[in-house]
């Protein structure tokens, strides 16, 4: 079975929904009034505040709380969940069920909410059906009805406070309950969740990566007037982004452009992988306007730089107009491509459509960002300079690919790239790539990937009613080989194959021709016997044959077995590896299943000895999680490798619509998932996809240390280097992983990197003094 498991380091509570029934509302003094329901807005800040309660709700069936806003037209609404205290961490995940509760508008005076049960809706994986299995990718729900959890309200042990603020806010809050309240609204009995006075404020938790949690602080507060009942209570401040960034970062980027006495300004994100909008500006403190680049020869590395414009730039084109040069040597301009990133709308950023997380997200890197995507086979061009507009007060994100060959010598290279547009002076940014004096090794993990792309013809009706082939499923000879390109190009060379023998051996061999190795993965429709036989015949590389263990599976996999055929299969948990270890030569488990998650935390202390790999949903927009998920954590796990479950797969009859119609009932719920997008002559990068290249190329950088460091260490030489580099490493992948930033990352690289070339060096050395090279 293949699982699809939300991010660990996005601590998200994803599940919001249209606007319940208005809540009771008791406000101070004796007397009553309804409390202003609001809308919940998509474009405001969304903050959050999390805890454990103590005890669970019981024989309550509501919550009460204090609260009282600044008139900043700030809202609130309340989450309530179960959740396994014992797991709770700061990466902790909250996932439906919950209930939610109705947005509720705060008043400039203390105000007190009463939510009965009654006043909650429950939300489960998605508001439209019971239908969907959460631990299941889209293509391996086969049309199941689950049936929905049963789950009870007097479990509820944990509360979400989350805030919808259009404006900096300052509110307070005091005296959450538990609450028993009869049908006439009176309570009848309380229990303490938090009165602040007695209560734990480290028991709170902001959740979110470093961007959501950033406008947000709170503390106690013991001002009278922001106190109901006591002496102290939570003050939650927030500063919204649109005055954030109209302010503090605004007052910076007109800074910089008086000095500079351009209306423009070029910046670099904060990290590879940072979410860049058309109204992020530089943090304060200053950023680089050139583009940096450190690699090693024989490597395809990305980078990334924003323009921000005072004035609308028409027509921008922006290229490498000449080669870069070093010291004697030159890196041909063709080895460096430019493209724009593309911000589109996006239906959430999960597995199902979901309109309440639509927004605008950068996931395409492309040519043009102004040419229309629909259908299979867009005529978008694939090369020549980036062109864009850019409006307005606003930016727009550009995205470098630098592919250094095998022979490219060690050098610091410079050059410029030169963006020009309609009636405006060229704007120029300037380069560096640093090729390092190391020869960087192939992986010591293995990656492979289910590419579902096949030769036969499409049936007459694509999609199909049953869900048996969909319109990514069927690709010329011309485009499989493009698409096998780009894979081999991100650093994966295992694959599945899906064709039927009919056109197998076609498809095997192109593999082969692009530099994919054995085994492959066959998933496709003929029977594992037949092809085995035919593969024998062919003299070609190991099969290894998956069945989903779900639909009669299980028994396939024993056939499989007893017939001598290598198996592999998705596992979700221990349990289930139990139950099909005997019929399984590979087993792929879920990254965020019990087992890989012992792996992590014992630095891969293993229990099963089988060829194991993981795998995760890397098509839901979060590069973070791609490239820890294929480079840092896979290496602290010591499993084989990774398993990325698709290349391409829309449901519906347009993979660029999330809401495209024609899919089959049992998979109408689900967003195309799509590491790359089709075009009529190769395929549309994304940032995902560039994610896992560098998670890849994070073990590459480890390979290579670690390599240089056991050959120093058997030469007995460089011991204080070998000793700081062992203790880096040690200390660095002892790191709660999956919750660093992208420039943590890089920086852990960067020093990787350099250990790497010290030791490399000084072994080099001994072994030329020593007539061993």
């Amino acid at each position: 079975m293949l699982n699809n498991f939300g991010t660990t380091r996005r601590a998200v509570a994803r599940a919001t929904g249209p606007a319940l029934m208005a809540a009771f509302i008791i406000c101070c003094g004796i007397s009553a009034r309804g409390q202003d329901e609001t809308a919940w807005s998509a474009s405001s800040a969304h903050n959050q505040l999390f805890r454990v309660v103590d005890h669970p709700m019981g024989d309550n069936n509501g919550v009460s709380l204090w609260v009282r806003g600044d008139g900043s037209e700030a809202a609130m609404r309340v989450r309530l969940m179960i959740v396994d205290p014992d797991k709770v961490t700061p990466d902790t995940v909250l996932e439906r069920p919950m209930w939610i509760s109705t947005p509720l508008k705060l008043h400039s005076d203390w105000t007190h909410i009463v939510l009965p049960r009654s006043k909650f809706t429950l939300h489960r994986l998605n508001d439209v059906s019971d239908a969907v299995d959460p631990n299941l990718p889209a293509d391996a729900q086969g049309g199941t009805q689950a049936a929905p959890e049963q789950i009870s309200f007097s479990d509820v042990n944990a509360i979400v406070l989350e805030t919808d603020v259009p404006n900096n806010t300052t509110m307070a809050v005091d005296d959450i309950n538990w609450v028993k309240v009869d049908d006439s609204g009176t309570i009848n009995g309380t229990a303490a969740v938090d009165n602040f006075e007695s209560g734990n404020l480290a028991a709170w938790i902001p959740l979110g990566d470093a961007d959501d949690q950033k406008p947000l602080s709170y503390s106690l507060i013991t001002k009278p007037a922001w106190v109901h009942d006591g002496k102290v209570a939570l003050k939650i401040s927030v500063v919204a982004p649109a005055a954030r960034r109209k302010g503090i970062l605004m007052s910076g980027v007109e800074r910089q452009m008086a000095i500079t006495q351009k209306s423009y300004l070029v910046f670099q994100p904060v990290s590879l992988f940072a979410t860049v909008l058309p109204s992020t500006l530089p943090e304060p403190g200053g950023s680089s306007s050139a583009v940096s680049v450190v690699m090693c020869a024989d490597q395809i590395q990305a980078a990334t730089f924003c323009v921000y414009s005072r004035k609308a730039l028409s027509n921008v084109h922006a290229s490498l107009e000449d080669d870069l040069y070093g010291t004697g040597h030159i890196l041909r301009k063709s080895n460096l491509d430019v493209n724009v990133v593309k911000v589109w709308q996006r239906l959430g950023d999960g597995l199902v459509r979901d309109p309440d997380q639509a927004g605008l997200n950068p996931e395409l890197i492309v040519k043009d960002d102004r040419v229309a995507l629909s259908g299979m086979s867009p005529d978008i061009p694939l090369s020549g300079p980036a062109a864009t507009d850019i409006p307005a007060d606003s930016t727009k994100q550009f995205w470098i690919t630098v592919n250094a060959p095998r022979n490219t010598a060690a050098d610091d290279y410079n050059g410029k790239i030169v963006l020009r547009s309609a009636g405006n002076a060229p704007i120029s940014v300037p380069i560096d790539v640093k090729i390092l004096p190391m020869r960087l090794m192939n992986p010591a993990k293995q990656y492979a990937i289910d590419l579902r792309s096949r030769l036969d013809p499409a049936p007459d009706t694509v999609p199909a009613a049953d869900g048996s082939a969909f319109v990514t499923d069927f690709v010329s000879p011309d485009v499989l080989k493009e698409q096998l390109e780009d894979i081999v190009d991100h650093g994966v060379h295992y694959t599945s194959i899906h064709d039927p023998v009919s056109t197998l051996w076609d498809a095997y061999d192109d593999r082969v021709a692009a530099g994919f190795l054995p085994p492959f993965v066959y998933q496709g429709s003929s029977d594992p016997h037949d092809v085995e036989s035919q593969r024998n015949d062919h003299h070609a590389g190991e099969f290894i044959y998956y069945e989903d263990p779900s639909n009669s599976g299980e028994s396939k996999l024993a056939t499989l077995a007893k017939n001598g055929l290598p198996t592999a299969t998705y596992v979700d948990d221990s349990a289930e590896y139990d139950n099909l270890q005997d019929d399984l030569d590979t087993v792929i488990y879920n990254r965020d299943c019990d087992y890989s998650e012992q792996l992590i935390r014992t630095h891969g202390k293993r229990v099963s000895m089988k060829h194991d790999w993981w795998y995760w949903n890397a098509t839901n927009d979060d590069p973070h999680a791609n490239r820890y998920s294929a480079g840092f954590l896979l290496e602290r796990s010591h499993l084989y490798g990774a398993f990325i479950p698709v290349y391409q797969l829309a449901f519906g009859t347009d993979p660029y619509d999330d809401s495209s119609p024609g899919a089959p009932d049992a998979y109408a719920l689900y967003r195309p998932e799509m590491l790359t997008y089709p075009t009529a002559h190769g395929v549309i990068d994304t940032i995902q996809w560039e994610a896992v290249r560098e998670g890849i190329n994070d073990d590459r950088y480890l390979t290579t240390m670690y390599a240089a460091l056991r050959e120093c260490k058997d030469a007995h030489v460089a011991k204080k280097a070998s000793d700081d580099a062992q203790a880096f490493i040690t200390a660095f992948m002892d790191k709660p992983l999956a919750l660093l930033s992208d420039a943590d990352y890089e920086a852990a690289r960067a020093k990787i990197a350099g250990y790497a070339v010290t030791l490399r060096t000084t072994v080099d050395a001994y072994n030329r003094a020593h007539g061993g090279g």
